[in-house]
């Protein structure tokens, strides 16, 4: 069977749009820089999934020759404002930016992304109230076939800062065991036969083939990569004939993401109104 995420966002849009009719309008500021065409993408899902549920969304254009100085001040004054909700930058950012200092400088109680390192933190420790918005997409996945994560044999492959790494932090949150499986790993495939989950962020077109998985397994794929200007997952699409359950890419966790990062929006738009 194949999880239908476009689906699955729609709902949570209803749930969130519902849900903001009593509210103050939330603000997000969207904080690009440069114009690749994947990053400008990426922003046109966000802004038209924020204009369904009626989320203002800002996106201020800072040309790739901005410096890291400037992008910190800028994220410092987003943080100060009490009109900005949230806010998100936009990844890859060009080399000569210090990414990781540009992102530490947001605040957690601006984060909805949770790229910040307190964020990350606070997110590794348990304490945080919302999840990194792919993590939030594959648990919404499981809850809604009611699959329990702490019943499967789960192998994730892919150690990636936005996939594999908060999964596997997840997981061990939730007191489950698995076994990861990244480049240098060996015997790579006797260990992915063996999964009854399978989650995946390596960003690998079609690098797991039908033959080397088991009849039955859960399959989540987050991993996605351009091939031939489409894009693909790290699951060739056969595996679906052997899988019990699998998400399609495109169509299946970045619809979800893209709506649980507005979800995390609202969560913390209500703890700062505490």
């Amino acid at each position: 069977m194949l999880v239908d995420g476009r689906k699955i966002a729609s709902d949570i849009a209803e749930e969130l749009k519902a849900e903001l009719v009593s509210v103050p309008k939330l603000k997000l500021l969207v904080i690009q820089v440069g114009a690749d065409p994947a990053t400008e993408s990426f922003i046109r899902m966000k802004k038209a999934f924020a204009d369904k549920v009626g989320i203002e969304v800002t996106i201020e254009k800072f040309l790739d020759t901005a410096t890291t100085a400037e992008l910190v001040a800028r994220v410092q004054k987003a943080n100060a404002d009490a009109n900005v909700t949230g806010m998100i930058v936009q990844l890859p950012m060009p080399t000569s930016v210090s990414t990781r200092e540009v992102l530490d400088t947001i605040s957690p109680a601006k984060d909805p992304d949770l790229l910040s390192a307190e964020s990350k933190t606070n997110f590794a420790l348990g304490t945080s109230e919302i999840l990194p918005p792919v993590v939030g997409a594959i648990a919404e996945v499981l809850a809604r076939y009611y699959v329990d994560v702490t019943e499967l044999s789960t192998v994730v492959v892919g150690y990636g800062s936005l996939v594999g790494e908060p999964v596997t932090v997840w997981l061990k949150n939730k007191g489950v065991d698995y076994a990861l499986v990244t480049s240098q790993t060996g015997d790579k495939v006797k260990i992915i036969k063996a999964a009854e989950l399978l989650i995946t962020g390596a960003g690998d077109s079609g690098v797991i083939k039908p033959e080397m998985i088991s009849i039955g397994v859960v399959i989540v794929d987050a991993g996605t990569s351009e091939h031939g200007g489409v894009m693909m997952g790290d699951c060739d699409p056969a595996c679906a004939t052997k899988a019990a359950l699998m998400t399609p890419v495109p169509g299946g966790v970045g619809p979800i993401a893209v709506a649980t990062l507005f979800r995390n929006l609202v969560l913390l738009s209500r703890r700062a109104a505490k």
